[in-house]
């Protein structure tokens, strides 16, 4: 957020890498606490090189590098991360350690991606957009700590 509202400075020159290095150590260690639960071995310099691709798109879009690939059919995906975010990975290992001795890996991964996408839409056609518009007015009533120098009931803060 503070890299897209405020551009590059030293303060994010700083604090990127220092989360580049924490999502990497986090990622391999999820990784290695997985593979032993299924017994499989994931590759750190894979898991490290998906982390600093998602790390460098991830900056390429907060400085509006990427503002010229923008298409209309990215709005609805977008919409579709968080809810995705939420069902995929637990129900995806329960699917795994339940069918993956039966059905071939491949069907089964690529079935549980079309089922996850359809679940992440049906959470947020009827979940997410009918309670944004509630949520948003309850949240916006509620005023914000003066400390942290932002809007407290509309008013900017002295």
């Amino acid at each position: 957020m503070t890299l897209y509202k405020f551009g590059f400075n030293l303060w994010t020159a700083l604090l990127v890498p220092i989360c580049l290095g924490n999502a990497v150590y986090r990622a391999i260690g999820y990784a290695d606490a997985v593979g032993d639960r299924y017994s499989v071995t994931y590759s750190p310099a894979i898991i490290t090189t998906v982390v600093v691709v998602i790390f460098l798109v991830m900056t390429l879009v907060a400085l509006r590098v990427t503002q010229r690939l923008t298409r209309p059919l990215l709005v609805p995906a977008g919409a579709l991360t968080y809810p995705l975010y939420l069902l995929h990975a637990h129900i995806g290992f329960i699917v795994f350690a339940r069918l993956g001795d039966a059905v071939d890996a491949h069907v089964l991964l690529c079935g549980l991606i079309l089922v996850m996408l359809g679940a992440a839409y049906l959470v947020h056609r009827f979940v997410e957009r009918p309670l944004a518009p509630a949520l948003k007015r309850l949240l916006s009533r509620r005023p914000v700590a003066p400390a942290l120098g932002v809007l407290v009931a509309g008013q900017p803060t002295r």
